[in-house]
Order: C-alpha cells, then structure tokens, then sequence
C-alpha cells in the first residue's frame, strides 16, 4: 500500500507545511511513507529530513509573524477552542514564561502545544533568530521520529494498514459515530441558543441611552478577563467583571427586583455571552440582554471605555447583586433588598 505511493520531495514538503498551517493534511503519513521508501533505497532520507525541517519550520514561521503582529487575536482564536479558553491561554502564557524558546523542541510531541507555540512566541516578543533555532531543532526530530518509525517497521507497515482497512467499518460505528453525533447534538444546542436570544439582544447606542436614564436599574456583566489571561483589559463603566463559569454553573443570582442585566464579551461572536444569558434564563432570570458586538462594538460607537470596574463590594451596594454557589442542584432567583 504505502510502497504504491506516488510520493516526491515537493510533495512531503508542501505536506508538512499545510499540516503547521492547521490544514488537514496527512503529513505524518506521509512522513512514515517516505521512511519506508528510503529503506528501500528510493528516497534519500537526509533529503527527506531536510524538507521536512523547512517544510516545517517555513509553516511556524508564518504563525510566529502572524503572533508578532496579531498575536492577541490569534491567541484568541487557538485558545476558543478550548472549553476553558482564559484557563488555557494563562496556562500556556506561564509555561512559556518558564521556559521560553526550548519549548520549542519539544512541542510538536505535545497535542495542542504545537499549534498554539510559535503564535505564542512571537507574541512574547521571541528573537526570530532563536525561534528558527530551537524550532529547526524540534522539527529535526520530530520529522527523524516518523521517519525512523517507518524505516524500522516498513515490513510490518503494510499489513498494519491492510488491518485498520477491514477495520475501519467497525472504528466508525463505534468511535465516529458518538462523536458525530455529539457534534450535532452541540450544533443543535447553539442554534437553540441563537433563536433564544434572537430577540435579546441590544445595541450600543440604546445601551448607552438606557444607562443614562436608568443606570441603576441595568446590571452590565464584563467577562471579558475570563476569555483570556492576557492582560487587564478596559471595559464599559460600571460594568462588574464576572467569570463566566460562576454564571453557568449552579448558582443563586440574587438582586433588587427590577434588575435588567445586560451581558458582553470582546467579540461579535458574542458565543460566551450567548452561553451565560442562556444559563441565567434557566435560572428564572428572564431580563437578561446581549450587547451586540460586544465592546467591539461599543468602541466603535466612540462610546467610553474605563479600566476601573465595579468590585464586589461597589456591586452589592449598588444593585445588591450576590452569586452563591451551590454544590447541590438548586437554581431560583430570589430578590433581595439590601
């Protein structure tokens, strides 16, 4: 099977940099075709190493530019994929912070390491120099890995295949079709939730009105410093800055009756946002809004931004909001007066 490939240099090359640039490319199959070629002698395995470490590093690099110049955004983009993207991201921001560019070498062995890395590391401000370096260094043995692997086992390659082949109906049944299913029921979820607060949500300019006339009847809820750990970010005055999993999770969300509470993140995605509105709703919670466009778009109305946020305590006296958590299955909404 594998020795009927039609595989060349460029091929393995382009390969290898499709799948750094997150495309679903095979390369690793690839990569332990090309070790069972040079056993044979048809390849040249230092020429198939070298097109893969460039192959390799031309990919990184393209993220390490992209993170020095947009490495916020794309930070985002990696970490929200995640079910805990500020967890993920503050994670990743100490390791690296630990150990800098010589987590390069080994990070294409590490699921999800990879990907998020070289973005990482040119956001940290990374000398190119040094990113080449160390990730030169891990691309050569990461791709000397699954090039020995095919070497080492090119006899026993085929048959394997030839296995997971007859095999391959009774993998889908058992393993891909819980997880298509799983993928559907989450896509059905989202859009349950899009139609729920279709008609929940509310402009800047009308936000920003209504505050004016009745500020403290509207409870502005800021997750913004829980999507990522980057850095302190700016929010709209008055707002209190909130974790998310606090809302979502079993709760009791208690304030003065006749609170309206209005939710935003940094985005026009607007699906963490989506997610906390739905889970105060379930909770009898039914004045909940969503900012259209998230501060994104408060910003871009010219509207004012603060870094200095209610805490708790400003919170509790203003609107006399608390959030119990409960480890027992309890969600009611009980008014308070304080």
């Amino acid at each position: 099977m594998l020795r009927d490939l039609p595989l060349t240099y460029s091929v393995l090359g382009m390969s290898v940099f499709a799948r750094q640039l997150c495309l679903p490319v095979p390369a690793l199959l690839l990569l332990i075709t090309a070790g069972v070629m040079a056993r044979e002698s048809r390849l040249s395995v230092s020429a198939v190493l070298l097109v893969s470490v460039v192959g390799c590093l031309a990919g990184d690099l393209v993220w390490f530019e992209i993170g020095r110049h947009w490495g916020r955004g794309i930070l985002k983009f990696f970490t929200s994929l995640s079910d805990d993207p500020g967890r993920t991201a503050g994670r990743s921001r100490k390791l690296f912070a630990r150990h800098g560019a010589y987590l390069l070498v080994v990070a294409k062995f590490v699921p999800g390491l990879d990907g998020i890395l070289p973005p990482l590391a040119g956001m940290e401000g990374a000398g190119r120099i040094a990113f080449i370096a160390f990730d030169s260094a891990g691309a050569f043995l990461w791709s000397g890995f699954y090039i020995a692997l095919g070497m080492c086992f090119a006899n026993q390659v085929d048959p394997a295949l030839a296995l997971v082949k007859i095999s391959g109906q009774l993998v889908i049944l058992c393993v891909g079709m819980p997880v298509a299913l799983f993928i559907a029921w989450r896509l059905i979820e989202v859009i349950r939730m899009l139609r729920r607060l279709k008609m929940k949500r509310i402009s800047a300019a009308l936000l920003q009105t209504r505050l004016e006339t009745e500020g403290d009847s509207i409870v502005l809820i800021d997750l913004l410093n829980f999507q990522t750990e980057i850095a302190p970010e700016s929010g709209i005055p008055g707002a209190i800055r909130i974790d998310p999993r606090h809302l979502r999770n079993r709760s009791t969300i208690v304030a003065r009756p006749g609170m309206c509470f209005v939710i935003y993140c940094s985005t026009s995605g607007q699906f963490r946002s989506a997610r906390v509105a739905m889970a105060m709703q379930r909770r009898g919670i039914t004045d909940v809004w969503v900012l259209e466009d998230g501060l994104t778009g408060w910003r871009y109305a010219g509207l004012p931004v603060s870094d200095q946020l209610l805490n708790e305590e400003q919170a509790v006296e203003r609107f006399g909001l608390h959030i119990v958590q409960h480890r027992t299955r309890r969600s009611t909404t009980e008014p308070r007066d304080s």
